[in-house]
């Protein structure tokens, strides 16, 4: 357990919310912005923001409802990870408005998010590994 779960818990469900939110609100608002392709990559920059937070809301209640010790930069990182790659594919999803072509570059954070993300699942799953083996 530590510190800032409280906090953690709050940005897990905001970003929950946030991700219905934005969904929703490109279903609806941005068809007709949007190309069906950068519509498609806003949708999937919803999803991933709402599949990450409820996966790390639940290693959060996890780590503090039993014995196991994930390591709180761990989670950090899977945050991190999930900010820069979502917010890559919102952003990149308006690039074809006039005065937003800037917003391709972007792009080019996904990676790096996706990578950060991956770290941190790797870094979880290695965790439970460790407990896993220490109490068997």
């Amino acid at each position: 357990m530590f510190k800032n779960v409280n906090r953690l818990l709050f940005w897990c469900c905001l970003f929950i919310g946030l991700s219905l939110v934005l969904a929703a609100f490109g279903g609806h608002q941005l068809k007709n912005i949007l190309s069906i392709h950068k519509l498609e990559t806003f949708k999937a920059g919803c999803n991933y923001l709402a599949i990450h937070s409820i996966g790390i809301l639940i290693i959060i209640l996890f780590n503090n409802t039993t014995k196991m010790a994930i390591p709180p930069k761990a989670i950090y990182t899977l945050f991190c990870g999930l900010l820069i790659f979502c917010i890559s594919f919102l952003v990149v999803s308006f690039s074809e408005i006039n005065g937003l072509a800037f917003a391709k570059y972007f792009g080019a954070t996904a990676p790096i998010g996706a990578a950060i993300l991956i770290l941190g699942w790797i870094w979880v799953a290695f965790s439970f590994k460790k407990q896993w083996t220490k109490n068997a």
